[in-house]
């Protein structure tokens, strides 16, 4: 049976994840050439679980010249696993493995709806207080949620799920921004990493802060699996994603995804 296009994007997210991982680790090396064991095992262990776990998931679905193109750089890097291959080697390959990926999600269906554990809640907001102490951001948040509310009364399906995912994103800004302390979110597994180091905080976007909100305990796992729904039916304001995978967004679809950013942003702001 192939796997749910969720699953998909969930697998991907956690090759894309290691592969970062192991490049940080690989790149913060100082000698030319890899040689101890750990580092190889490293390598070798993120190679398969995209071989192994997660590749033989996708060739139903995907398209044989995208998953060809993940396939030359991780099969470079378990090949350099066995000897003492050059970093810069590992290096280049994990980073064109990393982009590989992110071309093959984007070319995967868009996530449907599927049934979730949402109990269907009032559209009355609730007070933003916990996360944004300040009365001007709590008014910025109640109006988003009001728009959101606005727009599915007015049969603007698209334009509420986009909202939705702008008032998601500003919830979880707000909650870092309340951190004294950021180490958390800058040292976290799941954390955003460009050439071996962790993106600022400001360029860090709504995927970036579902991942690593999961990782610290902000948002649970069954509210991250649906949060990534909302994520992908809002990369829909872009036209050619929408003319791409032919999406209709219809009310069952916009409804559903609005008890889904309701429990979410209570979940935050109940998150310690």
């Amino acid at each position: 049976m192939a796997s749910s296009a969720v699953d998909l994007h969930s697998r991907i997210d956690d090759t894309i994840n290691a592969v970062a991982r192991a490049r940080k680790v690989v790149a913060a090396g100082k000698s030319v050439q890899v040689s101890s064991a750990e580092e190889r095992d490293l390598m070798k262990t993120v190679a398969s679980l995209w071989y192994q776990k997660h590749r033989p998931e996708m060739v139903a679905s995907a398209d044989t010249t995208v998953l060809a193109a993940v396939d030359a750089p991780l099969k470079r890097v378990f090949d350099s696993a066995a000897k003492s291959a050059a970093r810069t080697t590992y290096v280049a390959s994990l980073k064109a493995a990393r982009k590989a990926l992110l071309k093959l999600r984007d070319s995967l269906p868009a996530s449907p709806v599927v049934p979730a554990p949402i109990l269907a809640t009032t559209d009355a907001p609730p007070s933003f207080a916990p996360l944004a102490s300040d009365q001007r951001m709590q008014q910025i948040m109640e109006r988003r949620w009001a728009e959101c509310v606005a727009c599915l009364r007015g049969g603007a399906y698209l334009a509420a799920v986009v909202m939705m995912g702008g008032l998601l994103e500003s919830l979880f800004v707000s909650k870092q921004n309340r951190l004294t302390d950021k180490t958390l979110l800058i040292k976290a597994i799941r954390a955003p990493q460009f050439k071996g180091k962790t993106l600022p905080l400001q360029e860090w976007t709504l995927n970036h802060y579902i991942e690593v909100g999961n990782e610290l305990g902000w948002i649970g796992e069954a509210a991250k699996r649906v949060s990534v729904v909302l994520r992908d039916y809002r990369n829909f304001v872009h036209p050619q994603a929408e003319y791409a995978q032919q999406i209709n967004l219809v009310e069952q679809d916009a409804r559903l995804l609005w008890d889904i950013a309701k429990n979410l942003t209570r979940e935050l702001l109940a998150s310690p």
